[in-house]
């Protein structure tokens, strides 16, 4: 089975295909389309071509395509239910998050993803996006001729990479609540890792503890925060400073032996650094009360993770371990950490394959949902292939049924209208014997029938009178007889 995740960012595009194996995945391909940062240039014109260059290489009959949808248009709340089956929790989702979140539910498209179960119930991080977003993300697809088969939220399938997504979702005991006059003591806090992937304007976050998926957050922060700082320094056009940045770009642990533009340079990054370490302190603070968990270590993905000793320096504000990510479980041969392969950029790319490989036992997370469902391969084949010849049907049956009902009402008014002409005829031949009421088919016919009958009896009577008696037949042989006399 082949499955092609498209990961469409501000900055590039980034495309992976993936075959499954037995248990994992092999990846195929693995490419970076960049797009133009030029204000004058338009970049969804760009994006079209990319996806249409790609839709011309694939058969999308025989291809899975998961599209992503950005992190942060998508609210992801952590929920549970005294229930296991998936449709009563799709069914409930949106009554749970009705006062949660900040659009109609009514305009929106609910999915979940199972974590774990609980003993008789479930486990479920359940996301949500409105319509407009989704339909916005689809037709960028559609306009490059490519139907996806998922919509998939970037942090829903980037937790994929570090589960067992070939088995079901855990089964976990339930753990009833105590009261704190049983237990005084606090509970104790359970480890916790964060894995970070640092996108181009936005980043998002993982929290996973006990083998599971807990939390998916949003963080305002990017390359293109340092890009911007460095183009202002340094007054270079921003697509230098994003060159530099990629190619150069440092941040020094300690200044000794540095030069004095190097000191300067590496401030300047990590006065744009220390934003993030704000802000990953904050949510941490926040997961933390929210989950009963303490962060005890810190992994980095994403192309911007590549700065250099951006981990040591996160390791010292957010005084946890923070590194590159290496290797997924799932398939060792995969490097995050040197970034040659282009694995640290496009790790969500792959993750969003790794969703159209997903079986029913533990499914993607879709929010192609209701109208907004793919058609169907085979429906749309025999569309593509008899289309115009059905329609041509329809119309020619449309025809037809309108000359059929237009010729059963002029036939029915022409059959008014003789039986009209038939009672006046018949008022008028009978002199008047047969009108209103009585001028009906059957007394029309009786009265012909009488007359025909009539008709018989005169022309008897005229045969019969033509027809010479007994008398006249002796009177006629008298006549013809000689007389005595003459005989003798």
């Amino acid at each position: 089975m082949k499955s092609v995740g498209i990961d469409i960012g501000r900055f590039s595009i980034k495309i992976a295909e993936v075959e499954s194996t037995q248990r994992s995945f092999t990846l195929v391909r693995l490419e970076e389309f960049l797009l133009s940062t030029d204000p004058s240039k338009d970049t969804q014109i760009e994006i079209i071509d990319i996806l249409r260059n790609l839709s011309s290489q694939y058969d999308q009959s025989s291809t899975v395509f998961v599209l992503g949808m950005p992190q942060e248009k998508v609210i992801v709340r952590k929920k549970e239910f005294p229930f296991k089956e998936r449709h009563k929790v799709l069914k409930s989702i949106p009554f749970e998050l009705e006062d949660e979140i900040p659009f109609s539910s009514d305009n929106a498209v609910f999915d979940a993803k199972i974590i774990s179960y609980l003993g008789s119930g479930v486990e479920v991080l359940a996301c949500t996006s409105t319509l407009d977003r989704i339909k916005s993300q689809l037709q960028k697809a559609r306009d490059g001729n490519i139907e996806p088969n998922i919509i998939s939220p970037e942090g829903m399938a980037f937790a994929s990479l570090f589960e067992q997504w070939t088995e079901p979702p855990p089964q976990k005991s339930a753990i009833l609540p105590a009261s704190e006059e049983e237990f005084p003591e606090a509970t104790p806090k359970l480890p916790a890792q964060a894995i970070i992937n640092i996108g181009h304007r936005t980043s998002f976050l993982l929290v996973r503890s006990d083998e599971k998926l807990l939390a998916i957050r949003t963080l305002d922060w990017g390359g293109l925060d340092i890009a911007q700082v460095l183009a202002n320094k340094y007054q270079l056009h921003l697509v230098e400073a994003l060159k530099e940045l990629r190619k150069k770009g440092f941040i020094l642990t300690s200044d000794e032996g540095a030069s004095r533009d190097q000191v300067l340079f590496s401030d300047t990054i990590k006065g744009v650094v220390d934003e993030l370490a704000h802000e990953l302190q904050l949510t941490f603070l926040d997961l933390e009360s929210e989950h009963n968990i303490q962060m005890n270590q810190a992994f980095l993905c994403g192309g911007t993770s590549q700065l250099q000793n951006l981990g040591p320096y996160l390791t010292q504000k957010l005084e946890i371990p923070v590194n590159r990510l290496k290797h997924i479980s799932g398939n060792a041969s995969l490097n995050f950490e040197s970034g040659q392969g282009g694995e640290a950029a496009g790790a969500v790319a792959i993750a969003l394959a790794i969703e159209g490989l997903k079986r029913p036992r533990n499914p993607a997370t879709n929010l192609l949902r209701g109208e907004l469902a793919k058609q169907s391969q085979t429906t749309k084949r025999l569309l593509e292939k008899w289309g115009h010849s059905l329609m041509v049907a329809g119309a020619a049956f449309v025809v037809l049924l309108g000359w059929s009902i237009m010729r059963e009402s002029f036939s029915q008014d022409m059959a008014e209208r003789a039986y009209d002409q038939l009672k006046i005829q018949a008022q008028n031949m009978t002199g008047g014997e047969l009108k209103g009421a009585r001028a009906n088919p059957s007394n029309i016919r009786k009265y012909i029938r009488g007359k025909e009958n009539e008709a018989k009896n005169r022309k008897l009577a005229e045969s019969v009178q033509t027809i010479s008696s007994a008398l006249d037949v002796l009177k006629s042989m008298a006549e013809s007889t000689p007389g005595k006399k003459n005989v003798v």
